[in-house]
Formats: C-alpha cells, sequence, structure tokens
C-alpha cells in the first residue's frame, strides 16, 4: 500500500538523520581535541588536520541538512537553501585564511630547523594515547557510517563518510609522524603539514564539486520530458508537480507526484523503483524523489 511506502520512507529518512548526527557529533569531539592538542603541542601537522577534520564536519552537515527535510518542495526543488550556499562560501574563506596562516608559520618553522628546541613539537607519551585512541574511534565511526551507507542506499551517506574514513586514515598517519617526532625526528611534523595542507585543498575542491549541483537554481530539465519518461512505466495515470535542479549528466535533483491505477496501489512501490531507474539511465547521476497520491480521481483535477 502506499502508506506502507511513506512509512518505508520516513523509516530510511529517520535511520539516515541519525546515523548523521551521531557521525556529526563525533566529529566535532575529535576536532575541539584535535585543536586542544594542536595548540598545546604546537604540532603544525595536528592543526592541519583539524582543519581536514573541519571539512569532514562540515561535509556531514550539509548531508544532515539535506536529509533532515527531503520532502519540502523549497529544498527537493533546489537541494540546498542559501543557508548552505552561504555557509559553504565562509567554510572556502576561513579554509583559505588558516591556510596560509599554517604555510606562514611552516617556512617561518623551517628557518629554525637547525634549532630543533625552536621547531620540534612538544609531544609526550599521553597525548600520543590520547591520538591513538581518536585513530580507533575515527576508525570505527567511518567504517560504521559506510556500513550504513550502503545499507540504506544512500549516496550522499557514503559520501560523507568517505570523507570521515580519510579524515581517520591521515590522523593514523599524523599520529605515526608525530610518534617519529618524539623519537628525535623532528622534520617529520613540518612534511606531515604539507602532505595534510594537500589533502585538504583537494578535499574541499571535491566536496564544493560534489555539493555545486545542488547549488544550481536554473531548471535542470523540462517537466514535459521527465512526465514523457515517467509514463513509460504501466500503471501511472498522472504524473504533475515535477521540479529539476543541478547539471544533466553530473547530478540532478528530481521531485515529482504520481497517480497510478487503482489496481497497482500494492505494486506501487516497484513502479517508483522503475520511474527512478529510467530517469538515471536517461539523465545520469540523480536524486529521485517520488510521492505516490492515493486518490487516482483527482487527477483530472491535477491537470486543469
Amino acid at each position: 500500500m502506499v502508506s506502507e511506502v511513506v512509512a518505508e520512507s520516513r523509516g530510511r529518512r529517520w535511520a539516515n538523520h541519525r546515523v548523521l548526527l551521531i557521525g556529526l557529533w563525533l566529529t566535532l569531539m575529535m576536532l575541539a581535541i584535535k585543536v586542544w592538542v594542536g595548540w598545546g603541542t604546537r604540532s603544525l601537522s595536528l592543526a592541519s588536520d583539524a582543519l581536514h577534520t573541519l571539512v569532514t564536519s562540515f561535509s556531514l552537515l550539509l548531508s544532515l541538512l539535506a536529509v533532515s527535510a527531503p520532502c519540502s518542495a523549497k529544498r527537493a526543488a533546489t537541494g540546498h537553501t542559501r543557508l548552505e550556499s552561504g555557509l559553504t562560501l565562509i567554510l572556502v574563506g576561513f579554509l583559505g585564511a588558516s591556510y596560509c596562516f599554517l604555510v606562514g608559520v611552516a617556512v617561518e618553522q623551517i628557518g629554525f630547523l637547525g634549532n630543533t628546541d625552536s621547531a620540534t613539537s612538544q609531544v609526550n607519551s599521553p597525548i600520543l594515547q590520547l591520538l591513538g585512541g581518536m585513530v580507533l574511534v575515527s576508525l570505527g565511526l567511518s567504517l560504521f557510517g559506510r556500513h550504513q551507507a550502503l545499507t540504506l542506499e544512500n549516496a550522499m551517506l557514503r559520501f560523507s563518510f568517505s570523507q570521515s574514513l580519510q579524515d581517520a586514515g591521515l590522523l593514523a598517519l599524523v599520529f605515526a609522524g608525530l610518534v617519529g617526532v618524539q623519537a628525535g625526528i623532528a622534520w617529520l611534523d613540518l612534511a606531515l603539514t604539507v602532505v595534510v595542507l594537500l589533502v585538504v585543498s583537494f578535499n574541499i575542491w571535491r566536496i564544493v564539486n560534489w555539493q555545486l549541483p545542488s547549488m544550481v537554481q536554473q531548471t535542470a530539465i523540462a517537466p514535459e520530458a521527465i512526465a514523457k519518461t515517467a509514463r513509460r512505466v504501466e500503471g501511472i495515470l498522472h504524473c504533475y508537480g515535477i521540479h529539476s535542479r543541478g547539471m544533466v549528466g553530473r547530478m540532478i535533483y528530481v521531485e515529482l507526484r504520481l497517480i497510478v491505477h487503482p489496481e497497482c496501489v500494492a505494486v506501487a512501490p516497484a513502479i517508483v523503483q522503475r520511474v527512478e531507474r529510467l530517469i538515471m539511465q536517461q539523465y545520469g547521476p540523480a536524486k529521485v524523489v517520488v510521492q505516490v497520491d492515493d486518490s487516482p480521481g483527482s487527477a483530472d483535477h491535477r491537470k486543469g
């Protein structure tokens, strides 16, 4: 029944929301610890890794905002609101300023390589134990999130927790480097700073590139073309309320409503899946939100 489809959709939405909320909360906790430890130990590599964690947190936040109200007309038609677009610009500006600051400090420290007391990070065993525990927590969180993304078949979740998994890998690399710093290899901290900053630059570009289609406001596909594609599925009486945004070939966001024949209500989930599959086959990567109406008798009224 249609009510079962709606219930299943709400259940998936709640599961996505819960996973993202847990992931965002733990990631922000680790961000705060990295900033605190990086400041206390004067470790540029850990400070750079905190920037990457900030990027990961932002990716999780965007995904959380997107799934919080996926069925609203405003969000379904535009993907992201002006809030998310503004936050993206603010983040890019902040990361640019932080990036320049860390590069400047790194260049300044290179001049002190002859004086290890000035350039070496102040790392001790308790700090390394804390970072080791954070590596395990971060790795466990990212693997759990990836598993949930595959189970729920959510591309947005999969992308965000791929970022989280990469963040865990970078933290493990920084942890290994700080172990080397404690052993007397002072230049490892600066070397890892360069590596992490390069990864941060690549990942902020990746996130903006991933989210860019959802921030584009023009109509991606003519509603008549989407309706023609949907009507190829048997059992559909009418297709209306069609909105599309994004870039064809990269990512599009499509919302539409269907009225199905009374005899086909029982197989409404299969009809919805076929419509989604046809749209993706014809127009490329897409996030499709399909709502099925209970009242087929309203089709003539909707056409007017």
